[in-house]
């Protein structure tokens, strides 16, 4: 929370908080995905141009072969979602 105080005062009018709200009771993303992340075991990345915010995907077979090679996409290595 603090964090987002700093940003309205610098001048911040909106923030993106996808992962936490996606990880919420209220979210009406399936338990079955909420789980998927909590129990990843692979890494989790995180992209910084896809759609102008940063989305934090699974490295799975999909991503490596759709996204993790496109020239146009680039991901940076976390090794923990944080909740």
């Amino acid at each position: 929370m603090v964090v987002v105080l700093q940003l309205q005062r610098a001048g911040a009018v909106g923030i993106a908080m996808g992962t936490r709200f996606m990880m919420t009771e209220e979210s009406p993303v399936p338990k079955k995905n909420q789980e998927a992340y909590l129990n990843a075991k692979t890494r989790i990345l995180r992209s910084e141009n896809s759609m102008a915010l940063p989305h934090r995907l699974i490295f799975n077979d999909f991503i490596k072969k759709r996204v993790y090679n496109s020239i146009n996409f680039i991901i940076f290595y976390v090794t923990k979602v944080s909740t």
